[in-house]
């Protein structure tokens, strides 16, 4: 009689673990959640929320706060919106533990669940076998092996639903993208800003009551079968909808309240707009050209930033185009512009444009192109060697007014800058006056000093006629 003993406790065990509180059932059962704003553990919740607060305050590395009417708030700003953002950032990762801990759980009862179904029915067997030797009456028996069948259907029933049938890796992906999504539209990513403000400690607590909803196993198994019946309804295309819990219904959409600004900053000039990038790009596309690449790529032809969209910076392209032997346009084509997306930075108070960057690694007062530039600047502008970048520039425009003929560019476009044009005459400049390959002058052989007057007058002049 000790087996029937056993297997009566073991069923004993197994129904009040399955049975529910008949109170709340009652409840339950005959007015759902109820019609009273009023709950009677409203007070014990308000305590409880309470401690939950100063504990995740505490978490977030916030002070909690206690007002004279025992209101607990977080921090030393409670009405601001980065107090509540770090404590909703502070709530979820406590949630995020615990979430794991279940899904965790839920792996180990889904793998224990064939054991233990198998070890009661060898128990079953064993328990029969026994009893049946020693002389135990088929009544006994047939008590015990009830028992026992009763006990592995309870078990089964008790471990049986949709959660714990799937597929643990469908259980974790389905959570795990959900308080992903969750995060990115609630705290924002790598990939943008957040699309929700937090502006208070109501809108705090419900985003993280939203947030624990993702790891319950009835929003797990809804998300599982409407993912199913979707799919199979209406296609792929249908998944993309909003999901069933989202962070957008958690606080205020996303807006900047004020502007600030630097009042010593000087203000940018009137109708610069993305318009603008219509001048200077041949396929201009709002969605593709914006305004950090563009400000990036403009960077690369040594144009400072905030500069307005002027002849000056279609001047810049077009210095590029000359460089790169391309088309001069004054407009950047898809290819032009991505290879300035990659192109090397200018360094500050160096090259001016795209060809003084690359082309005069030595700068503009090197002292090669300094005595190009004398070959063509009369005597009293000609530089001293070495010389100051500064003086350098000075004289550009006198060299450009001397070489127009031969140049692109004029004096009064770039008066200050080197371009390819005015390089390459400056140096057909230089080899025109010293060739390449040709030997020194030899030295002057010394002369013999000059005879003495003659009285005599000079012989008269041969003078050939032309046949």
């Amino acid at each position: 009689m000790r087996f029937f003993a056993t297997a009566s406790l073991c069923v004993g065990v197994l129904l009040t673990a399955a049975a529910c509180d008949p109170t709340d059932t009652k409840h339950y059962f005959t007015q759902g959640v109820g019609t009273q704003l009023y709950p009677d553990d409203i007070a014990a919740q308000t305590d409880l929320q309470n401690t939950y607060v100063q504990y995740v305050c505490s978490q977030a590395g916030l002070t909690p706060s206690v007002s004279p009417a025992g209101v607990v708030s977080c921090g030393t700003d409670p009405q601001s919106e980065e107090t509540w953002y770090l404590f909703v950032q502070a709530g979820m990762n406590d949630i995020d533990e615990r979430c794991d801990s279940y899904l965790t759980w839920l792996d180990n009862v889904r793998r224990a669940r064939a054991p233990t179904i198998k070890e009661l029915s060898d128990a079953h067997t064993a328990a029969e076998l026994i009893m049946q030797a020693t002389g135990v009456g088929a009544g006994p028996i047939a008590v015990v092996g009830a028992a026992f069948g009763f006990a592995t259907d309870t078990f089964t029933n008790v471990t049986s639903r949709l959660v714990l049938e799937v597929n643990h890796s469908t259980v974790q992906s389905v959570v795990l993208a959900s308080q992903k999504q969750f995060r990115e539209d609630l705290l924002g990513s790598a990939k943008g800003a957040p699309t929700v403000l937090i502006p208070s400690k109501p809108a705090a607590i419900y985003a993280l009551r939203s947030y624990l909803r993702l790891c319950m196993p009835m929003t797990i198994e809804t998300q599982i079968n409407n993912t199913v019946s979707v799919f199979e309804r209406a296609g792929p295309d249908a998944l993309k909808s909003e999901p069933m819990i989202s962070a957008k219904t958690a606080g205020a959409p996303f807006q900047p309240q004020q502007k600030i600004v630097n009042p010593n900053r000087p203000k940018p000039s009137p109708g610069q707009t993305k318009a603008d990038y219509k001048k200077i790009i041949k396929n201009y596309d709002p969605n593709v050209h914006t305004v950090s690449k563009v400000e990036r790529v403009l960077s690369k032809l040594c144009i400072p930033p905030k500069t307005p969209i002027t002849p000056k910076v279609n001047m810049a392209i077009e210095v590029f185009q000359q460089t790169k032997k391309n088309q001069i346009t004054g407009l950047l084509n898809d290819a032009e512009f991505d290879l300035l997306a990659n192109a090397a930075v200018c360094k500050p108070n160096g090259a001016r444009n795209y060809f003084e960057k690359t082309s005069l690694p030595k700068g503009v007062a090197s002292d090669d192109l300094v005595k190009d530039m004398n070959l063509v600047l009369d005597k009293d502008h000609q530089l001293p060697v070495p010389s100051k970048p500064a003086d350098v520039r000075n004289r550009i425009g006198m060299v450009r007014d001397a070489l127009k003929d031969q140049l692109f560019f004029k004096s009064d476009q770039l008066p200050d800058q080197f371009s390819p044009d005015l390089f390459n005459a400056l140096v057909k400049k230089g080899l025109f006056a010293n060739p390449p390959g040709a030997a020194p002058a030899a030295p002057a052989a010394p002369t013999a000093p000059a005879a003495p007057p003659s009285s005599e007058p000079p012989p008269p002049a041969t003078i050939i006629e032309p046949k």
